[in-house]
């Protein structure tokens, strides 16, 4: 038990004087003032001690006063008989009156009761010194502290007796200690001691020691200081308290979690307590020296992608596509791979070794190592480069082409390996069903781009841009390249077994008379003959030609017309005309298998002009051509034809 005194000063209360009645004399007359009561007067039932007799109190309403009199209380006072704690103390309670007529009267002292209650006591600054855990609950204080709420008076006159101890006794920062007051000393029992309650000290865990600790002496890298005890060592028991058990596990510990270069570092040595006390005890080892190192990881990474053909540009460095990727990055690092791709020297050439290297950079870069170079081939090829100064970077390989042809472009390649081309048409050509084509696969060896003609494609010139690329994904300069699409073998048409004529009639083309000057040819060598139809005699044989003036620039070529398209003149379908030669009317009659029963009749000059037309029914029909001036015509129903002259 501890115990602490106060002394409590005292001091003299102040008198209050209270006023009396006198009775006056004046001569021999004698003179008196009137009694007077209150009733209802009302004070606290009690009050908490305070080292005063003072009390409160309510007046009440005042008795007795006269009708015409003004009387009143002016002040009210109440006083306990003593100060100290006690039940139904007395207490007496006397007015002081006012108003006019005030001095003829006085009033009468009341008597009530009430309580004094005890004075409740706090305490503060109480501290409570640390220990190390010994099996006891008891406590000490370094300071006792100090009551709180004693009245000034009272000073030196109350005590205070403190009783602590722990709870458990277990170690902890917070150890709960319940603490309990008592208090004594002559003012004491006007008070009530302070409220048992709760504080808190430090129990220390109890230090032993550990021996024997044995650690791997090396590890590497991945992320923690941490190193594989394989040892735990064996504690001292000589300074664990009997009955209590303590089991314990060993730590070691680098001083960094990151790579020491190889060389040994000293390891710290911590423990981990636990059991029935192990929280009661801390362990310390002050004889094992450990030493140890942590070496770099090996860093695992998905392979870069590298292009391994590139076209010549002075340099032996090769491009990296995708970066690699580390595989075993430690979770938290941050390492930024830096690849580089380079061939042994910069010149043109297949199969050249590519050195792949890996540079490591970033916060943890020194505790991985780069994966080891890597080798690869690759190549370094000329740029595709075609023969511009001589004219034969591209040209057409014949004149012009016809319908169900492949226009064929030749070109002269300088030097690199082109393995693609594509093709954008102008709009003129795109307008006659020419089709622009993506990259269409070629090899080194081409000198040929070839494309097929379309359906009905209408002759003249045309242009076609065509890119080529190589096995570096390199495009070549574009070259713009003209082409000729011939005439259409449908302006010769076959007139008897040895007869060709050239429509001139506008009905292929809406060109009436575009034709002014023919040359035939046949089987590829040029005749006499610039007529606008040709007569073999002994039948029409080989291959026919014509290059005529379509009023352009330039001649234009009329595709072949061969045996193949040949119209053999028989009864199935016969036109006869007569008379033969005519004047002004002529009899066309029909003889053979003709498919419909309405005809179209058709007039053609020498020129291959058409300058007649009619329809009609049945089986003949009366031509009138009296407007028509003298010559050699052609008379076509639906398709079969007859020549007659016009006189």
């Amino acid at each position: 038990m501890i115990q602490k005194h106060y002394f409590i000063k005292s001091i003299l209360f102040k008198r209050i004087f209270l006023l009396a009645s006198f009775l006056c004399l004046a001569g021999a007359t004698a003179w008196s003032q009137d009694t007077l009561t209150v009733s209802g007067t009302q004070i606290p039932p009690f009050k908490v001690y305070d080292g005063t007799i003072l009390a409160a109190a309510t007046p009440g309403s005042l008795m007795g006063v006269a009708a015409d009199d003004t009387v009143f209380i002016a002040e009210t006072y109440a006083y306990y008989g003593s100060a100290v704690v006690g039940m139904n103390k007395p207490v007496i309670i006397s007015y002081i009156l006012g108003g006019p007529q005030a001095e003829e009267y006085v009033v009468k002292n009341d008597t009530l009761s009430a309580n004094i209650v005890v004075r409740p006591l706090g305490i503060t600054g109480i501290q409570i010194t640390p220990k190390v855990y010994d099996h006891n609950i008891g406590a000490n204080l370094d300071s006792l502290g100090h009551l709180t709420n004693v009245v000034e008076s009272d000073s030196g006159l109350v005590f205070v007796n403190i009783s602590c101890s722990y709870v458990t006794g277990n170690a902890g920062s917070f150890s709960p200690v319940a603490m309990q007051y008592s208090i004594y000393g002559p003012a004491s029992f006007n008070y009530a001691a302070p409220a048992s309650d709760t504080l808190f000290g430090m129990v220390l865990p109890r230090t032993i020691y550990a021996s024997g600790v044995q650690a791997e002496s090396t590890k590497v890298y991945d992320g923690t200081s941490a190193f594989v005890v394989t040892n735990h060592g064996v504690i001292d028991p000589n300074n664990v308290l009997a009955g209590d058990t303590v089991y314990h596990t060993a730590f070691v510990n680098a001083p960094t979690s990151n790579q020491t270069n190889g060389f040994s570092t000293q390891l710290n040595i911590s423990f981990h307590t636990y059991g029935p006390q192990g929280g009661n005890y801390v362990i310390l080892d002050t004889v094992d020296v450990l030493w140890g190192s942590i070496s770099k990881l090996a860093l695992y990474i998905t392979d870069p992608t590298i292009r391994t053909i590139k076209e010549y540009d002075g340099t032996n460095i090769a491009e990296v596509v995708t970066p690699a990727i580390p595989l075993n990055l430690v979770e938290g690092d941050s390492i930024t791979i830096t690849t580089t791709a380079t061939y042994d020297d910069a010149e043109v050439g297949f199969e050249k070794p590519i050195t792949i290297h890996h540079v490591l950079s970033g916060p943890q870069a020194l505790n991985y190592r780069a994966p080891a170079d890597a080798v690869v081939t690759g190549s370094i090829i000329m740029p595709t480069v075609f023969d511009t100064t001589s004219g034969n970077a591209f040209h057409s390989v014949v004149n012009g082409y016809c319908e169900g042809d492949s226009v064929k472009l030749a070109y002269h390649l300088i030097s690199g390996y082109p393995v693609a081309y594509s093709l954008v048409f102008s709009d003129e050509a795109i307008a006659q069903g020419f089709q622009n084509s993506t990259w269409t696969p070629c090899t080194p060896t081409d000198s040929i781009v070839s494309f097929p003609v379309p359906a009905n494609c209408a002759g003249g010139s045309y242009q076609v841009a065509i890119t080529f690329t190589n096995l570096a994904s390199v495009n070549s300069t574009t070259y713009t390249v003209p082409f000729t699409i011939n005439l259409t073998n449908k302006y010769l048409i076959q007139v008897f077994d040895d007869v060709l004529s050239i429509d001139n009639s506008g009905l292929i083309d809406n060109q009436p008379d575009r034709f002014t000057s023919y040359k035939w040819y046949h089987n590829g060598q040029l005749i006499n003959e610039t007529k606008p139809y040709h007569q073999e005699k002994g039948g029409l044989t080989g291959t026919y030609q014509v290059i005529v003036n379509a009023g352009t620039a330039d001649e234009n070529l009329i595709c072949p017309w061969d045996e193949s398209m040949y119209i053999v003149t028989t009864p199935l379908q016969v036109v006869h005309v007569n008379p033969s030669p005519v004047v002004n009317q002529a009899q066309v009659k029909l003889q053979g298998e003709f498919e419909s029963e309405t005809h179209l009749l058709r007039v053609y000059n020498s020129y291959g002009t058409q300058v007649l037309t009619a329809t009609f029914s049945g089986r003949a029909y009366t031509l009138d051509m009296s407007a028509l001036p003298q010559g050699t015509y052609l008379i076509n129903v639906d398709g079969a034809t007859a020549k007659t002259i016009k006189l």
